[in-house]
């Protein structure tokens, strides 16, 4: 089965625990990966039973942001929403996708490779696998 996307949640807070709600039609089966945009280089703890794939740091202009990617495969009960917990201001965006490789969903994960300002640039991936879906 094609990978597909379903849907997006987003939520921005300022500091502390941030709370996302869960994507608007994730049915179980369904792979979640959550993008987490963090200030400074906070200690991001994660949700029950979701799985940190990456993490990387970058700066640029003295400021200094941190970027995580999570993944969790839906199951049958899943919560309305989920939460991260940092000392630092977060920014996150969980992307609800259907039909993954229930073994190994995540394929590639791209990392930050620099930036300048408000801009960053990221590395370009070549997924190994068939039936991709890219997020950028």
């Amino acid at each position: 089965m094609a990978v597909a996307y379903r849907s997006i949640a987003t939520k921005a807070y300022s500091g502390g625990a941030a709370t996302c709600n869960k994507p608007t039609g994730t049915v179980s089966g369904d792979e979640l990966i959550a993008a987490i945009y963090s200030d400074g280089t906070p200690s991001i703890t994660g949700p029950s039973g979701w799985t940190r794939q990456m993490t990387d740091t970058v700066g640029a202009g003295g400021d200094t942001w941190t970027f995580e990617v999570w993944t969790k495969l839906a199951g049958g009960s899943e919560p309305s929403s989920y939460t991260w917990g940092s000392a630092n201001g977060n920014t996150i965006h969980i992307v609800a996708a259907s039909g993954p490789d229930g073994t190994t969903p995540i394929n590639v994960v791209g990392v930050v490779a620099n930036g300048t300002g408000d801009t960053a640039t990221a590395t370009s991936v070549s997924p190994s696998a068939t039936d991709c879906l890219l997020i950028g």
